[in-house]
């Protein structure tokens, strides 16, 4: 007689190998669920294959099935090495052939059957020295799995610390970005000290005219045949410029002035050159202020 197709699957690794073991679940559906939950919820570690007879090799002592009646069926017996069986009652527990033990057919249920490489691994641990019917260094089981659970309703092992992940909101990180100091350039004739950025401010010629008192409150008109002074005078006598860089403009108004005397050649300047003189001024007056600044700095780092 044949024994019938299997439908459910667990894993246990031992200390000297793996044990892969197929179950009847349809056929022993009660007895079946039990192991399938133990091994699915990782119930098997830390257990031992404790025990051995002639026949069979005892494991996981600390597990006992519920129910105190075994489940048989008519295809399924203890004929041969390999199988797995269930004790039930105050002396159940789990079990593995060594060999056909016929005397335990409808006394204990008939689990599954162990495939592949596992089998050579129970003889292994069924050949360990014994004391008193138990193994002097028991094979220990480190983990179980189940690999096809059968029933839906099979609840799988959650760790402690994936519980507490899984029930705890993920922490958020929070993301610093260091802030670059900021470089203000200041072109001010008067600096402060306690500033350590620069300010970079534009005027425009007016402004700075204003800024130095150099307008007057009522503007006269200039006498025929005075000279009226140009505003690159103006601005750079009030910012204090170098007699080297007052000259040249001082001889261009010169030369300007005694070409215009002669009463055919005289002419006043155009709006578009006095902008382009304004502009002038103002380069050069940067310039200057921005290589006083320079000179600060280099001062104040040597320091």
């Amino acid at each position: 007689m044949s024994e019938p197709q299997t439908t459910a699957k667990i894993r246990l690794h031992s200390s000297k190998g793996t044990i892969d073991v197929e179950l009847w679940a349809r056929e022993i559906p009660k007895t079946s669920r039990w192991v399938i939950q133990a091994a699915a919820a990782n119930g098997f570690k830390d257990t031992e294959f404790w025990g051995a007879s002639e026949e069979t090799v005892q494991f996981a002592e600390q597990l006992r099935p519920a129910q105190s009646k075994p489940e048989i069926h008519s295809r399924l017996r203890f004929n041969r090495r390999g199988l797995v069986g269930v004790r039930h009652g105050a002396d159940g527990g789990l079990f593995m052939t060594l060999g056909p033990a016929p005397a335990l057919t409808g006394k204990a249920t008939v689990l599954g059957r162990i495939v592949g490489d596992g089998n050579y691994v129970v003889a292994a641990i069924g050949a360990a020295d014994l004391t008193n019917g138990r193994f002097t260094y028991p094979t220990k089981i480190s983990k179980s799995e189940a690999l096809v659970e059968f029933f839906e309703d099979i609840v799988p092992e959650t760790s402690k610390a994936e519980s507490d992940l899984l029930e705890s909101p993920m922490p958020v990180t929070k993301t610093t970005t260091t802030k670059k100091p900021k470089v203000v350039v200041s072109f001010d004739d008067e600096e402060d000290d306690s500033d350590v950025g620069l300010d970079i401010r534009m005027q425009s010629a007016h402004e700075l005219l204003s800024d130095r008192g150099m307008i007057s409150s009522k503007l006269q008109s200039p006498s025929p045949g005075s000279e009226v002074p140009s505003l690159a005078d103006s601005v750079e006598t009030a910012n204090g410029s170098s007699q080297s860089d007052v000259e040249p403009m001082r001889a261009k108004r010169t030369r300007s002035a005694s070409s215009d005397s002669a009463p055919e050649k005289r002419r006043s300047k155009t709006k578009e050159e006095r902008d382009l003189e304004t502009l002038e001024m103002l380069k050069a007056f940067q310039s200057r202020a921005k290589s006083r600044w320079l000179d600060d700095v280099d001062t104040s780092e040597k320091e």
